[in-house]
């Protein structure tokens, strides 16, 4: 089971795991609009959204059996599927936000085309970023759901009641 909640309730048979990852880059090009004045622009802005390094372990004990091994693996891929459905209803949010963070830009005189070009990245990566953040919430609050009570008895009564027994063994990863 992926995440803390159920790992409470029930010891770990198996884990959905993964490591997000986000990154905005922000290409700029620069004016000089005056003696030691700079503004800058963005020219193309690209974003990464995703799950890398994302694995699904089943606790060898659960592996040996048939019925565990079945209960396991669907429990954990429910639990990959809300990654990627997360991610998917969240590009065009994100994609939005660009949008409307680059239309709010005001062009600020700096004294350097470095420091320009600082100041319109942060223009448009706070409210992108934010966005980023309530994405995580949604996948965490999702998470949880997969691992919602009833979905623990449900397990604990999959299999003639097996992983309920291995569980109280002390099974683990």
């Amino acid at each position: 089971m992926a995440g803390p909640s159920a790992a409470k309730h029930f010891p770990l048979l198996g884990m959905a795991g993964g490591a997000f990852s986000a990154a905005l880059v922000v290409d700029a090009s620069t004016a000089e609009i005056g003696p030691d004045l700079v503004c800058a622009i963005p020219r193309l802005i690209k974003v990464r959204i995703g799950y890398v390094d994302r694995t699904v372990f089943i606790a060898k004990e659960a592996a040996d059996d048939a019925c565990l091994y079945k209960e396991t693996l669907e429990h954990e891929l429910r639990h990959a599927r809300i990654y990627d459905e997360v991610v998917d209803a969240f590009v065009p949010i994100v994609t939005d936000q660009i949008k409307i963070s680059v239309k709010q830009v005001r062009l600020h005189p700096e004294p350097s085309a470095a420091t320009a070009e600082t100041r319109l990245r942060h223009q448009i990566a706070v409210p992108v970023n934010a966005v980023i953040k309530d994405l995580k919430e949604e996948n965490n609050k999702r998470q949880a759901e997969v691992d919602s009570p009833q979905e623990v008895a449900r397990l604990r009564a999959a299999c003639d009641g097996r992983g309920a027994r291995l569980a109280k063994q002390g099974s683990g990863l």
